[in-house]
């Protein structure tokens, strides 16, 4: 389910195995397993460049096909048959070649695997890919306190890239890019027909709404308050200690009470914390914000 991911290893000619869990998206599992076994099993061979076979059409045509993520519905791969190769397309992936190293083991042009599997009765219905996420993007530092949250958005499709493969982190959105982003967060758009109830919902108590304004952090927080509804935790008192319009503050203590807030928001000991409502909203905050709130990463939801 997104929001949480796991990672077993076996390694029986070691007699060793390892098991990790851990509450996010991130891809960190692969870093896990790099590391451990650099540490403990060093590769001491230099491994030979696999050996690729021709892939004839008539046996393409086992592999061709439609496929559904089990684990985000929304996401679909397909495969075909292109100029004597098969060729994988998606959302997350992009298109990528594939070479065959042997029936069912395929090999994209990074050097990652792909496993197909049959099912009972013999035909392929399942695969595997090593690299299932989208390239990271260029202008977010891997030390980025805002990487997680971005790249947890951009992998559900619900924050982007700006332009090619920048995100611009440091650039503001407008009320109704927002908006868009805040409704595929919420899941909105899976049930059509309470879209414009929900559009409705997420704006009231904004006075002067206009998808073309740039977006305060104020703003931002009220409309993801309109939509989560959180109860303040009662055990965690909290004090917006900087100005915010009257509106936007139930809002932001709400969401601040339950540790929905931007890496660079702290709260201090007794509960006092400065938001900066009046800011204008950045693209890694807003990502941060959606992530936290809506619970692609570690959702802080304090209440029973």
């Amino acid at each position: 389910m997104p929001g949480h991911s796991l990672l077993m290893v076996l390694v029986p000619e070691q007699k060793t195995a390892f098991f990790m869990s851990y509450n996010n998206d991130s891809m960190m599992s692969l870093d896990m397993y790099d590391a451990f076994m650099d540490h403990y099993f060093p590769r001491t061979i230099t491994v030979k460049k696999p050996t690729y076979h021709q892939l004839e059409e008539k046996e393409a045509q086992k592999y061709v096909g439609l496929y559904q993520n089990t684990r985000v519905f929304a996401i679909r791969t397909h495969f075909s048959y292109e100029n004597g190769a098969l060729v994988m397309e998606d959302e997350t992936a992009g298109k990528q070649v594939l070479k065959m190293i042997r029936p069912l083991l395929f090999e994209d042009a990074e050097g990652n695997k792909l496993a197909f599997q049959k099912n009972k009765a013999g035909e392929i219905t399942y695969f595997y890919y090593t690299s299932p996420i989208k390239p990271p993007f260029a202008d977010v530092p891997q030390k980025s306190k805002y990487r997680s949250h971005i790249d947890n958005l951009h992998a559900l499709e619900i924050m982007n890239a700006k332009t090619g493969n920048l995100f611009n982190p440091m650039g503001t959105m407008t009320q109704g890019e927002f908006a868009d982003a805040l409704l595929l967060a919420h899941g909105g758009y899976t049930f059509p027909d309470e879209i414009e109830k929900i559009k409705k919902q997420l704006i009231v108590g904004i006075p002067r709404y206009d998808r073309a304004t740039p977006i305060t952090r104020q703003v931002a927080a009220t409309m993801i308050q309109n939509l989560k509804q959180i109860q303040p935790d009662q055990a965690t008192q909290v004090k917006l200690l900087d100005a915010a319009d009257a509106w936007a503050v139930q809002s932001i203590q709400a969401l601040a009470s339950q540790g929905i807030v931007d890496p660079d928001t702290n709260i201090n000991t007794d509960g006092s914390f400065t938001f900066r409502p009046k800011n204008l909203l950045l693209r890694q905050e807003a990502s941060a914000l959606l992530d936290l709130a809506f619970g692609y990463y570690a959702l802080p939801i304090k209440q029973k």
